[in-house]
């Protein structure tokens, strides 16, 4: 119908008029689209987004309205809004134990309620989890060994001592250490008991090999002076075991495989009826001189004279000896003995155990 009469308009002037109107009406028109409509439509397109919990969505369409109608205010608080969301987010993440996505979460939000520090303890149980992903099958292989000796001595139990009314001595399972004897990264297990306080008991040494345990040692326990200990001898060669007592014994070194003899020793001093007195280290006769700066018990027997009676610490530590006692304790050392050396370890291969299932 505008065709037809546009058409009909001879007269320029007037159609040049009339092209001007409908270019003025198709511009308002746009602009009023644009201004109003559209916006409009943008604005109900971001409420939409905040009722959908979509905030970070929400928030960048509200920003770009500007100042139309309350969009400002409602951009601010669908920024809130969003970092709140993922706050509650990371820690719910943090509460699965997804780590690394609540890390990634908590850095995005800075200080935000203390949001660094909880990044820092993420990261912080990502190695955590990282170092159980690797002791874990060897610590559970481990519980299985500990468990046996409890199954076969019993729990730890702190009783009196026999032969001193001063000390205590811990029955049942009374070692029970992980130590790494030869520095390559993987500790050994020291799992060793006693039936009854009149025994001297028995200890033996594990190690983890290619998903396999080991036993490496067996012997037991060293008895000095009244007393029976596990020791060992901490030098430039590593962790050595000391076996013995101040007549005999010996010096062995872990090679990773095996336990090999690195020094003997052996003396007759005490034996008031030898016609001769002998000396030897690694087989082979000395002279008292060189015995007594060889022989290592000699050591021990300084350590043994330096403190008081009953043992007030389970754990003897003087210079590069550290001896492991199992009696002739006081009451205190023997409970510390029960709880520290022994049930928290065997909880710690419990849990790795655990996790492995």
């Amino acid at each position: 119908m505008i065709l037809e009469m546009i058409k009909n308009i001879k007269n320029k002037k007037q159609l040049a008029i009339i092209f001007i109107i409908v270019l003025c009406v198709i511009i308002i028109g746009t602009v009023y689209y644009k201004n109003v409509i559209a916006t409009a439509i943008d604005y109900k397109e971001a409420a939409s987004c905040y009722e959908d919990y979509d905030y970070l969505k929400a928030y960048e369409k509200f920003n770009a309205l500007g100042e139309y109608k309350d969009s400002k205010k409602r951009a601010a608080e669908c920024s809130q809004k969003y970092i709140d969301h993922n706050f509650n987010k990371a820690i719910a993440l943090m509460e699965k134990e997804d780590y690394e996505g609540a890390l990634k979460l908590f850095k995005s939000l800075g200080d935000y309620q203390g949001s660094n520090q909880m990044a820092e303890k993420c990261q912080a149980l990502l190695e955590l989890d990282k170092q159980h992903s690797k002791i874990d099958p060897m610590y559970s292989q481990y519980y299985k060994i500990a468990h046996e000796y409890m199954t076969e001595y019993g729990k730890p139990k702190v009783k009196k001592d026999p032969d001193n009314k001063k000390s205590y001595v811990v029955c049942g399972v009374n070692t029970l250490n992980l130590i790494d004897f030869n520095g390559d990264g993987t500790e050994e297990l020291v799992v060793g008991g006693k039936r009854n306080t009149d025994e001297a008991g028995e200890y033996a040494i594990y190690t983890y090999n290619s998903g396999s345990v080991l036993k490496i040692y067996e012997q037991q326990y060293n008895h000095h002076s009244g007393y029976y200990a596990f020791e060992l001898l901490n030098n430039e060669n590593g962790w050595q075991l000391y076996s013995g007592n101040t007549d005999r014994g010996e010096l062995l070194s872990f090679d990773g495989n095996e336990f090999k003899t690195e020094l003997s020793w052996e003396n007759n001093a005490d034996d008031k009826e030898a016609k001769e007195k002998i000396y030897r280290i690694n087989g082979k006769d000395v002279s008292k001189n060189k015995y007594q700066s060889l022989a290592p018990n000699y050591y021990v027997a300084d350590i043994t004279g330096g403190f008081a009676s009953p043992f007030n610490t389970c754990v003897v530590s003087s210079g590069s000896y550290s001896i492991y006692v199992g009696s002739h304790m006081s009451k205190s050392a023997a409970l510390s003995l029960q709880s520290t050396y022994v049930l928290q370890t065997y909880e710690t291969l419990k849990a790795s155990h655990d996790r492995t299932k």
